[in-house]
């Protein structure tokens, strides 16, 4: 470098590659692949080159520099890596929430349904939106709608079950009437978060966009799914599954399948909550403490 970029720490350079014929097409092809199989593994080995430290007793000078790239391909194909990779968290968070909803929902059965629902409305969202190309915004949609959209089915669930205890004689059309009626009002905060979401539509990011219009349209598809498909799983549950196993299964494997007796003590611990809550100004100190932090 020399005069104004004599000090200079940073050099850019821009790479452009040339098609050598008119056919566009198949020259976008084999750079991609070349991209991908060639160009970006070794400008990874670089990189990484140039992070590793050398040892006291190499001969090599340490490389005084750090490189970055970046190219459509590139950033691209880095991404949908990245993302491959970290779908693997993904399968494990997927195993956990189906642990935790079957020990929840007392019952394989509701939660397969549940699991599947999920799913159904991601899928339902992705084709009501018409996504042009899968963004990170979008990626987050998922993992959100996984990690907590299993909140309603609980609430439902709970639903069901209180009905049955205010009218345990009812007909079963009665009491599916009755827990729509209800469940339509349990639902509508969803409703109305999912239409907080559609308000990103007004920024002027694209990213926060593209996850507000996914993420309301998920949560709609999720709601209707769960209106429409876990209700009459709640019936299959209660007048086919759970008299088929009895039948047909013994005892223990009856225990694994609908986990009845791994249900919390619930009434011991609001008895619990009930006396913290009656010790007076610590408690309301040490609260306010935790809202604040």
């Amino acid at each position: 470098f020399a005069d104004r970029a004599a000090a200079s720490v940073l050099l850019r350079s821009v790479f452009t590659f040339i098609a050598p014929s008119l056919d566009s097409s198949a020259f976008e092809e084999e750079f991609k692949e070349f991209a991908q199989e060639e160009l970006y593994p070794f400008l990874v080995e670089v990189v990484d080159n140039t992070t590793n430290d050398v040892t006291s007793d190499s001969w090599e000078d340490p490389l005084r520099m750090k490189l970055y790239f970046r190219g459509d391909e590139l950033s691209e194909h880095e991404v949908m890596e990245s993302l491959g990779h970290d779908m693997l968290f993904a399968l494990a968070a997927l195993f956990i929430s189906l642990l935790v909803t079957w020990v929840h929902l007392e019952s394989l059965f509701l939660a397969l349904v549940t699991l599947t629902t999920l799913c159904f409305s991601v899928l339902l969202a992705y084709i009501f939106v018409n996504v042009e190309e899968v963004s990170l915004a979008n990626f987050l949609v998922v993992f959100i709608v996984f990690g907590l959209g299993g909140n309603s089915f609980f609430k439902l669930k709970d639903l069901w079950a209180r009905v049955y205890l205010i009218s345990p004689m009812a007909a079963p059309a009665n009491r599916v009437a009755t827990f729509y009626r209800q469940a339509i009002w349990q639902m509508s905060p969803v409703i109305l978060i999912a239409f907080i979401f559609w308000v990103f539509l007004l920024s002027s990011m694209r990213p926060l966009r593209e996850f507000g219009f996914f993420m309301g349209t998920c949560m709609l598809c999720r709601c209707v799914l769960s209106l429409l498909a876990f209700v009459p799983a709640l019936v299959l549950e209660e007048q086919v599954v759970k008299p088929l196993l009895a039948r047909r299964l013994p005892p223990k494997l009856q225990q694994v399948i609908s986990p009845v007796a791994l249900r919390l003590p619930y009434p011991k611990i609001a008895d619990i909550f009930l006396k913290i809550a009656h010790q007076g100004k610590i408690v309301w100190i040490a609260t306010a403490a935790c809202a604040v932090v």
